[in-house]
């Protein structure tokens, strides 16, 4: 059992993304989608943000520039 895909699934957790934007695994992209579909979690709340974008402008913001993995 992965257990990140299982919270993100759960609506527990978000996908993980790169600094380039990239998601860093593709099966916890699908399990997020699920979660949103289901309105699990904080999901139920149409205005919920997702926190990847706030995150990359942030970075932006601080000059920040994405590194290989």
């Amino acid at each position: 059992i992965d257990l990140g895909q299982a919270l993100i699934a759960a609506g527990f957790a978000f996908a993980a993304y790169a600094p380039s934007g990239e998601p860093v695994a593709i099966a916890y992209v699908a399990a997020e989608e699920i979660a949103r579909k289901e309105k699990a979690g904080p999901w139920r709340y149409p205005d919920l943000p997702h926190p990847t974008p706030i995150l990359l402008g942030a970075l932006k913001q601080r000059g920040a520039t994405p590194r290989a993995n």
